[in-house]
């Protein structure tokens, strides 16, 4: 597992990208979990998690689909967290999710490939996930009370996310909902100069918060 893991890229962004969305929001360090604190055990344990009206995950999506040289090793759909010692868990897998009881509008999943459904092994046809259009690390979120997601259909640039997400939830503080802010951060991007759609156009919100 742990040379499979390794073929994973450093994601250089991840810390600029959530220390950018604390800023914009305003949040104390205690609503970030960041590396050390970035743990399976925290976020489930974490009354902050389960009563945010919005989330954000920054980090690795993984499928044990794509590592075949670890097959039973590795969950089918997990996000990756922080490894802070060698008995502690590295996954949030989607087992885990289905427990954390939110009540959230919004979950932001930055990570790769969250919106596709789960992949097949080598040499198998057909959707594991019974053809639904999602990932089932996706769907667990559903399952545990979010009432919209954001997922991405491909690997966004670490570069590109940072700023992409700024202007998102300074679209969401301003009073847009997630897809009207997510469309004005997209076209941010293209104004920027990021006009190719692999930087800009690999996330989609699914979904919608329900009226209160």
């Amino acid at each position: 597992m742990t040379s499979a893991l390794a073929k994973l890229p450093r994601l250089s962004g991840t810390a600029a990208e959530l220390e950018a969305v604390k800023r914009v929001i305003g949040a104390d360090d205690r609503s970030v979990l960041l590396r050390n604190r970035f743990t399976d055990r925290n976020v489930l344990n974490s009354e902050q998690v389960a009563a945010a009206r919005v989330l954000m995950f920054s980090t690795h999506g993984v499928f044990g689909t794509d590592f075949p040289e670890a097959a039973g090793c590795l969950p089918d759909a997990a996000l990756l967290t922080s490894a802070v010692s060698d008995k502690a868990g590295v996954f949030l897998d989607s087992a885990q999710i289905l427990d954390l009881k939110l009540d959230a509008d919004l979950v932001v999943l930055s990570a790769c490939d969250t919106g596709n459904p789960q992949p097949v092994a080598p040499g198998e046809s057909g959707l594991p996930s019974g053809g639904d259009a999602l990932s089932g690390l996706a769907r667990s979120f559903f399952y545990a009370g979010a009432r919209s997601v954001m997922v991405s259909h491909w690997v966004l640039p670490d570069e590109d996310t940072v700023n992409l997400m700024r202007v998102f939830f300074e679209r969401l503080q301003a009073g847009d909902a997630a897809p009207e802010a997510l469309r004005a951060a997209q076209l941010a991007q293209i104004n920027s100069g990021a006009a190719d759609p692999l930087q800009w156009a690999a996330l989609a919100v699914v979904g919608a918060p329900q009226a209160r």
